[in-house]
């Protein structure tokens, strides 16, 4: 449906929208898989393990860990792809419905599995990963404190 240059295109406006909003937002990688079984450019007609609802693309990224440590969360509309993929991957899912945003038929998909969270907002989901994270370490380190007398 598009090109990769159209992929880049798209990837740096995405990038130039973030800044103008925070100067600090940064994009640590970016993935994506130009191939498909019935694709129209042979080159790119194929089956790939980056194609979801395999985790090939997950894996590629090598499990980046958002907001801090932990686990890595997958944010995404569409559960059957997705959140199978996140899931395959070992990562946390968040399933994201804008209700301004009529679902598509796969994102109307019930997921085999449910997701962790659920959001109609990305400012949820980050804020959903951020609390989850942050009680997280702190359970992984408990501060410790000492009798008085």
């Amino acid at each position: 449906m598009f090109s990769e240059a159209d992929v880049r295109a798209v990837n740096t406006r995405l990038e130039d929208y973030l800044r103008e909003e925070n100067p600090n937002a940064v994009i640590d990688r970016r993935e994506f898989c130009p191939f498909h079984p019935e694709g129209s450019v042979e080159r790119y007609k194929r089956e790939s393990e980056l194609r979801k609802p395999k985790p090939g693309m997950i894996l590629k990224a090598g499990g980046i860990a958002l907001i801090g440590s932990g686990p890595s969360w997958v944010i995404g509309g569409r559960p059957a792809r997705e959140h199978r993929a996140g899931q395959a991957a070992g990562c946390r899912t968040i399933l994201f419905q804008p209700p301004e945003i009529t679902p598509s038929p796969a994102a109307s998909a019930e997921p085999a599995v449910p997701p962790a969270y659920q959001c109609t907002t990305l400012k949820e989901a980050i804020d959903h990963i951020a609390s989850h994270n942050h009680r997280r370490r702190r359970r992984n380190n408990p501060t410790r404190t000492s009798p008085t007398s």
